[in-house]
């Protein structure tokens, strides 16, 4: 920030700061980024620069790929065509308060959710198991209301179906034959990434017994 700020381009250069979703570290029993709770599906989204408001911020539902539109207006290129996601300069020019009004989730075929600005249901097609949970009093996502609210389940799982038809996943969100929702987790083979070096997998998996993908 200090060579920018030195830089005959201090004046007009937008930074933004934004990374990979988010990492379970014990939250519901979970570890890593393989489920669809908010703890791992929020990501880090600064910008700084000419026009943006210092100290602001806002709750908007935003998706990272909202920056391709948004750094296309700022720097006053055309957007081409298709292009996916909401411009957000409106957000912190106090234009709009919102570029959407929800969001939907994934995890490969294992997971799917969708969320408003309180409510989010969370479907686990395998094994037919629906959460839902009332995010401005359960922010933690720790009490399962769907038996409770079942006019909630049903509006958001047909939002759940709208944004499936709008993103193309074809995924079916009920199985005739369900997996059980409980296993020993015993009799598994871990199967660990080619890519995790030697001292996490001594760190988190000891000297159990474990296969590398690839080898």
């Amino acid at each position: 920030m200090e060579a920018i700020r030195n830089s005959p381009h201090g004046d007009n250069t937008i930074v933004i700061y934004t990374a990979d979703h988010g990492l379970a570290m014990g939250s519901h029993g979970l570890l890593g980024k393989q489920n669809v709770y908010e703890h791992s599906m929020g990501a880090p989204l600064i910008v700084s620069g000419p026009g943006v408001p210092k100290g602001g911020s806002t709750s908007a539902l935003t998706y990272i790929l909202d920056l391709v539109p948004t750094i296309y207006r700022l720097t006053g290129t055309e957007i081409p065509a298709g292009t996916d996601g909401s411009d957000l300069a409106p957000l912190w020019r106090g234009e709009k308060k919102a570029v959407r009004d929800s969001l939907f989730l994934a995890f490969q075929d294992k997971m799917r959710s969708v969320r408003d600005e309180r409510w989010k249901l969370h479907v686990y097609p395998q094994i037919n198991h629906t959460l839902l949970f009332d995010l401005k009093a359960d922010p933690g996502e720790t009490r399962n209301l769907a038996v409770d609210h079942p006019n909630q389940v049903e509006r958001l799982m047909k939002l759940m179906k709208d944004w499936q038809q709008k993103v193309e996943d074809k995924r079916v969100l009920s199985s005739p034959n369900p997996k059980p929702k409980t296993f020993d987790a015993s009799q598994l083979t871990r199967v660990l990434d080619i890519w995790q070096p030697d001292w996490i997998v001594k760190k988190y998996y000891g000297d159990g017994d474990f296969i590398r993908h690839g080898k």
